[in-house]
């Protein structure tokens, strides 16, 4: 089930325990899915939005339907759920809009990617590393885009294991070899043996899916670079990140101009938003100051009769 929005960590109600039940969290579906509750960080920020969903365990009256949140008469079973160390909270999947009315309901949409902790790829990257060895050797594991992994090395070889939901590899190498598996969605290789053999490979995490609106924009990560191509006229691809009132924000863009053009909106939900006044805008960069403790919604239109192709990255500060 496709469910397009997510906290992320961010505090939204306090309970007595974990528990996992099931809820209503589309606007216009009464179709349920389950809902994990999870305890947050201790040092994790408050949701800054009104949201639906909220544990039945403090209502008078549970058995009040509401059209979202949590069923009544659920099961709420006790998960064992732990503080995620990677659910920081600052920033969440979906719009305001989406937390306080219900995501729209819309089963052609593709499948939500989840990390290994159970968050989907779209609250962000992390890193995950631990190391050890036998018999004296050295083990290793750097990884990004939340895999996990562990390494050593036997014989005094140095060793590195890396996993991802759709790979697990190995490397490592005897008599003193060196091993190294990467993993991207595109590749997969490994490398390493006797005598010092060495692999190379590199690891990309999934981009976001495009909204073909402002109610299912999809969110991105501050820094990261996106390339999309945009299907003809009239198409339209849209995309959300949250804002601090008087921060900075700017947006480096290539494919922007006559035939793709860019509209930035912020405000509290999809119905109230209105355009931004950029700061500056040009033909590589624009930047703004957020206006509100809110989201801002980045508006691609291609115009052409045919596809094309554009590329964005989102990121805090000001244009050069």
């Amino acid at each position: 089930m496709v469910v397009p929005f997510n906290p992320c960590g961010a505090v939204c109600d306090f309970g007595r325990r974990p528990y996992t039940t099931r809820a209503r969290l589309f606007r216009d579906s009464p179709t349920e899915v389950d809902l994990v509750w999870y305890p947050a960080k201790p040092d994790a920020p408050v949701l800054p939005f009104t949201s639906s969903v909220l544990s039945l365990d403090w209502t008078d009256d549970p058995w009040l339907d509401t059209p979202l949140g949590e069923v009544p008469g659920a099961p709420r079973v006790y998960n064992r759920q732990t503080v995620k160390p990677l659910a920081g909270g600052n920033h969440q999947c979906g719009t305001p809009d989406d937390f306080e009315w219900g995501a729209h309901y819309d089963p052609l949409r593709p499948p939500i990617l989840y990390r290994p902790d159970g968050l989907p790829w779209c609250c962000g990257n992390a890193l995950v590393g631990i190391g050890g060895g036998a018999g004296g050797g050295l083990g290793t594991v750097t990884v990004t885009g939340v895999l996990v992994g562990s390494g050593g090395g036997a014989g005094g070889g140095l060793g590195t294991v890396y996993y991802s939901p759709l790979l697990v590899g190995s490397g490592g190498g005897a008599g003193g070899g060196l091993g190294t598996v990467y993993y991207s969605p595109l590749l997969v290789g490994s490398g390493g043996g006797a005598g010092g053999g060495l692999g190379t490979v590199s690891y990309t995490p999934p981009p976001p899916i495009p909204g073909h609106d402002c109610s299912n924009a999809g969110g991105v990560v501050f820094g990261d670079d996106y390339l999309f191509a945009i299907p003809a006229s009239p198409a339209q691809h849209w995309f959300s990140f949250p804002v601090t009132t008087g921060s900075h924000y700017r947006i480096r863009h290539a494919g922007v101009g006559v035939s793709v053009t860019m509209t930035v909106w912020e405000g509290w939900d999809c119905s109230s938003r209105s355009i931004v006044t950029l700061d500056n805008t040009g033909p590589l960069c624009s930047d703004l100051t957020a206006g509100g403790n809110w989201m801002v919604w980045i508006q691609f239109v291609n115009s052409a009769p045919v596809s094309r192709a554009y590329g964005f990255t989102p990121d805090t500060g000001v244009c050069p």
